[in-house]
Protein backbone atom coordinates (compact mmCIF):
# COMPACT_ATOMS: atom_id res chain seq x y z
CA UNK A 1 0.00 0.00 0.00
CA UNK A 2 1.24 3.38 -0.51
CA UNK A 3 0.20 7.12 0.51
CA UNK A 4 0.88 10.11 1.06
CA UNK A 5 0.47 13.10 3.31
CA UNK A 6 1.88 16.24 4.99
CA UNK A 7 2.22 17.42 8.37
CA UNK A 8 1.09 20.83 9.66
CA UNK A 9 1.97 20.77 13.31
CA UNK A 10 3.13 18.14 16.22
CA UNK A 11 3.47 17.91 19.67
CA UNK A 12 5.86 15.52 22.11
CA UNK A 13 5.62 14.45 25.94
CA UNK A 14 7.92 11.86 26.82
CA UNK A 15 10.05 11.07 29.90
CA UNK A 16 11.06 14.45 30.83
CA UNK A 17 10.11 16.14 27.55
CA UNK A 18 7.18 18.46 27.40
CA UNK A 19 7.57 20.62 24.26
CA UNK A 20 9.33 20.26 20.90
CA UNK A 21 12.22 22.24 21.48
CA UNK A 22 13.34 20.03 23.84
CA UNK A 23 12.71 16.95 21.88
CA UNK A 24 15.12 18.80 19.00
CA UNK A 25 17.72 19.33 21.60
CA UNK A 26 17.50 15.44 22.34
CA UNK A 27 17.84 14.58 18.17
CA UNK A 28 20.64 17.26 18.34
CA UNK A 29 22.40 15.56 20.91
CA UNK A 30 22.19 18.54 23.45
CA UNK A 31 19.97 17.03 25.67
CA UNK A 32 19.99 14.04 27.56
CA UNK A 33 16.75 12.21 28.12
CA UNK A 34 15.91 11.68 31.79
CA UNK A 35 14.07 8.60 32.40
CA UNK A 36 14.04 8.58 36.05
CA UNK A 37 12.32 11.28 37.28
CA UNK A 38 8.47 10.94 37.15
CA UNK A 39 6.50 12.50 34.15
CA UNK A 40 5.34 16.02 33.98
CA UNK A 41 2.27 17.19 35.30
CA UNK A 42 -0.83 17.75 32.45
CA UNK A 43 -0.92 21.73 31.66
CA UNK A 44 -4.92 21.92 30.34
CA UNK A 45 -6.43 19.27 32.26
CA UNK A 46 -8.21 20.04 35.72
CA UNK A 47 -6.88 17.99 38.09
CA UNK A 48 -10.09 15.97 39.01
CA UNK A 49 -10.12 14.42 36.08
CA UNK A 50 -6.07 14.30 35.66
CA UNK A 51 -6.32 11.85 38.91
CA UNK A 52 -8.39 9.58 36.99
CA UNK A 53 -6.35 8.68 33.75
CA UNK A 54 -3.24 6.26 33.62
CA UNK A 55 -0.29 9.18 32.95
CA UNK A 56 -0.15 7.56 29.72
CA UNK A 57 -3.81 8.90 29.00
CA UNK A 58 -3.14 12.32 30.77
CA UNK A 59 -0.21 12.87 28.02
CA UNK A 60 -2.46 12.33 25.39
CA UNK A 61 -5.46 14.00 26.56
CA UNK A 62 -2.78 17.23 27.48
CA UNK A 63 -1.26 16.93 23.74
CA UNK A 64 -4.07 16.63 22.14
CA UNK A 65 -5.91 20.02 23.75
CA UNK A 66 -2.79 22.04 23.23
CA UNK A 67 -2.28 21.15 19.27
CA UNK A 68 -6.37 22.28 19.30
CA UNK A 69 -5.89 25.33 20.78
CA UNK A 70 -3.60 25.93 18.18
CA UNK A 71 -5.57 24.41 15.56
CA UNK A 72 -9.28 25.27 16.06
CA UNK A 73 -10.09 23.87 12.36
CA UNK A 74 -9.41 20.18 13.18
CA UNK A 75 -12.71 18.53 12.16
CA UNK A 76 -11.34 15.04 12.86
CA UNK A 77 -9.82 12.70 15.88
CA UNK A 78 -7.88 10.06 15.55
CA UNK A 79 -6.25 8.14 18.88
CA UNK A 80 -4.32 5.21 18.90
CA UNK A 81 -2.35 3.17 21.26
CA UNK A 82 -0.66 -0.06 21.06
CA UNK A 83 -1.86 -1.48 24.80
CA UNK A 84 -5.09 1.22 25.28
CA UNK A 85 -5.70 1.30 29.02
CA UNK A 86 -4.15 -2.17 30.06
CA UNK A 87 -3.40 -0.72 33.28
CA UNK A 88 -7.28 0.12 34.11
CA UNK A 89 -7.58 -3.40 32.81
CA UNK A 90 -5.57 -5.14 35.54
CA UNK A 91 -6.82 -3.39 38.15
CA UNK A 92 -10.05 -4.53 37.29
CA UNK A 93 -9.01 -8.39 36.75
CA UNK A 94 -7.11 -8.42 39.74
CA UNK A 95 -9.47 -7.05 42.68
CA UNK A 96 -12.10 -9.89 40.48
CA UNK A 97 -9.65 -12.86 41.13
CA UNK A 98 -8.93 -11.52 44.79
CA UNK A 99 -12.35 -11.04 45.60
CA UNK A 100 -12.82 -7.56 46.01
CA UNK A 101 -15.43 -4.85 44.45
CA UNK A 102 -13.84 -3.17 40.89
CA UNK A 103 -13.16 0.19 41.46
CA UNK A 104 -15.65 2.55 39.41
CA UNK A 105 -13.40 4.67 38.15
CA UNK A 106 -11.06 1.76 36.61
CA UNK A 107 -14.08 0.32 35.28
CA UNK A 108 -15.11 3.49 33.52
CA UNK A 109 -11.49 4.83 32.24
CA UNK A 110 -10.44 0.68 31.09
CA UNK A 111 -11.61 1.20 27.48
CA UNK A 112 -9.89 1.56 24.55
CA UNK A 113 -11.19 4.76 23.58
CA UNK A 114 -10.75 6.56 27.12
CA UNK A 115 -8.51 8.43 25.40
CA UNK A 116 -10.03 10.03 22.80
CA UNK A 117 -13.15 10.28 24.46
CA UNK A 118 -11.97 12.17 27.63
CA UNK A 119 -10.14 14.68 24.94
CA UNK A 120 -13.43 15.12 22.86
CA UNK A 121 -15.60 15.71 26.47
CA UNK A 122 -12.68 18.09 27.99
CA UNK A 123 -12.51 20.38 25.04
CA UNK A 124 -16.31 19.66 24.15
CA UNK A 125 -15.04 18.70 20.64
CA UNK A 126 -18.04 17.69 18.27
CA UNK A 127 -16.05 16.12 15.66
CA UNK A 128 -15.91 12.60 14.43
CA UNK A 129 -13.42 10.43 16.41
CA UNK A 130 -11.86 6.92 16.51
CA UNK A 131 -9.17 4.88 18.50
CA UNK A 132 -6.99 2.54 16.52
CA UNK A 133 -5.22 -0.28 18.25
CA UNK A 134 -3.23 -2.54 15.95
CA UNK A 135 0.19 -4.16 17.62
CA UNK A 136 3.12 -3.09 16.60
CA UNK A 137 1.90 -1.31 13.63
CA UNK A 138 -0.73 0.84 15.64
CA UNK A 139 0.99 3.90 14.58
CA UNK A 140 1.25 3.54 10.76
CA UNK A 141 -2.63 2.03 10.92
CA UNK A 142 -3.63 5.49 11.88
CA UNK A 143 -1.39 7.18 9.53
CA UNK A 144 -3.47 5.04 7.24
CA UNK A 145 -6.69 5.78 8.95
CA UNK A 146 -6.02 9.19 8.62
CA UNK A 147 -5.57 9.27 4.99
CA UNK A 148 -8.36 7.52 4.12
CA UNK A 149 -10.12 10.32 5.88
CA UNK A 150 -8.32 13.27 3.70
CA UNK A 151 -9.42 11.70 0.93
CA UNK A 152 -12.98 12.26 1.46
CA UNK A 153 -14.32 15.45 3.25
CA UNK A 154 -11.75 15.98 6.02
CA UNK A 155 -9.66 18.63 5.88
CA UNK A 156 -7.32 18.93 8.99
CA UNK A 157 -7.02 15.77 11.54
CA UNK A 158 -5.56 15.74 15.00
CA UNK A 159 -3.90 11.73 15.49
CA UNK A 160 -2.60 11.28 18.88
CA UNK A 161 -0.51 8.07 19.86
CA UNK A 162 0.27 7.30 22.95
CA UNK A 163 1.29 4.44 25.10
CA UNK A 164 0.66 3.65 29.29
CA UNK A 165 3.10 1.58 31.33
CA UNK A 166 2.56 -2.41 31.00
CA UNK A 167 1.76 -3.37 34.26
CA UNK A 168 4.66 -5.93 35.98
CA UNK A 169 2.19 -9.16 35.45
CA UNK A 170 2.47 -8.72 32.25
CA UNK A 171 6.13 -7.81 31.46
CA UNK A 172 7.76 -10.83 31.58
CA UNK A 173 5.59 -11.92 28.46
CA UNK A 174 6.35 -9.17 26.27
CA UNK A 175 9.00 -9.47 23.51
CA UNK A 176 11.96 -7.68 22.89
CA UNK A 177 11.79 -4.16 22.52
CA UNK A 178 8.23 -3.76 23.32
CA UNK A 179 8.00 -0.02 24.62
CA UNK A 180 6.86 0.00 28.11
CA UNK A 181 6.67 3.63 28.66
CA UNK A 182 3.91 6.41 29.06
CA UNK A 183 4.37 8.97 25.96
CA UNK A 184 2.01 10.58 23.80
CA UNK A 185 2.68 12.52 20.10
CA UNK A 186 0.49 14.66 18.09
CA UNK A 187 0.40 15.07 14.70
CA UNK A 188 -1.85 17.74 12.56
CA UNK A 189 -1.97 16.13 9.08
CA UNK A 190 -3.30 17.17 6.01
CA UNK A 191 -3.26 16.52 2.47
CA UNK A 192 -0.15 16.29 0.72
CA UNK A 193 2.92 14.55 -0.72
CA UNK A 194 5.38 15.77 2.33
CA UNK A 195 5.70 12.25 3.52
CA UNK A 196 5.42 9.09 1.32
CA UNK A 197 4.56 6.14 2.73
CA UNK A 198 5.48 2.57 0.64
CA UNK A 199 4.92 -1.00 2.32
CA UNK A 200 7.42 -3.39 1.80
CA UNK A 201 6.51 -7.12 2.94
CA UNK A 202 10.23 -7.72 3.85
CA UNK A 203 10.63 -7.28 7.67
CA UNK A 204 13.35 -8.20 10.10
CA UNK A 205 12.86 -11.14 12.00
CA UNK A 206 13.57 -9.74 15.18
CA UNK A 207 12.68 -5.98 16.93
CA UNK A 208 15.79 -4.26 16.95
CA UNK A 209 14.89 -0.36 17.93
CA UNK A 210 14.19 0.35 21.54
CA UNK A 211 11.21 3.30 20.54
CA UNK A 212 8.04 2.63 19.35
CA UNK A 213 6.98 3.13 15.24
CA UNK A 214 6.20 7.22 16.22
CA UNK A 215 9.07 8.06 18.06
CA UNK A 216 11.62 6.93 15.51
CA UNK A 217 8.89 8.60 12.83
CA UNK A 218 9.22 11.33 14.48
CA UNK A 219 13.15 11.59 14.90
CA UNK A 220 13.70 11.28 11.53
CA UNK A 221 10.78 13.91 10.43
CA UNK A 222 12.75 16.14 12.69
CA UNK A 223 16.28 15.64 11.22
CA UNK A 224 14.32 15.74 7.66
CA UNK A 225 15.82 12.85 6.76
CA UNK A 226 14.99 12.12 3.21
CA UNK A 227 14.51 8.10 3.46
CA UNK A 228 14.31 5.42 6.11
CA UNK A 229 12.94 2.39 7.01
CA UNK A 230 9.99 1.63 10.10
CA UNK A 231 9.73 -1.92 11.65
CA UNK A 232 6.15 -3.02 10.86
CA UNK A 233 4.71 -6.50 12.70
CA UNK A 234 5.11 -8.53 9.29
CA UNK A 235 6.45 -5.93 7.39
CA UNK A 236 8.53 -2.64 6.64
CA UNK A 237 7.43 1.02 6.01
CA UNK A 238 9.27 3.11 3.64
CA UNK A 239 9.26 6.30 4.02
CA UNK A 240 10.31 9.21 1.54
CA UNK A 241 10.18 13.21 3.83
CA UNK A 242 10.60 16.20 1.09
CA UNK A 243 11.87 20.04 2.66
CA UNK A 244 9.22 20.84 4.79
CA UNK A 245 6.93 24.17 3.64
Amino acid sequence: MNFNLAIADYRIKAFDIVNNEQFEEVINGTREIDKVNKPPKPEKIPMMTARRLSIGCRMAVDVGTLLLEKHPDIDAVIYSSRSGEIEHNFKILDAVTSGKECSPTDFSMSVHNCGVGNFTILNKAKIPSTSVSSGKDTFMQALIDAYAMLQTDYKKILLVDYEVTIPTFYTGYLREYTPNFPYAIGLILTQGDEIRVTKNTETSAHDTTEYPQVIEFLKNYVKNTKTYSLEGQNCTWQIEQQDKH
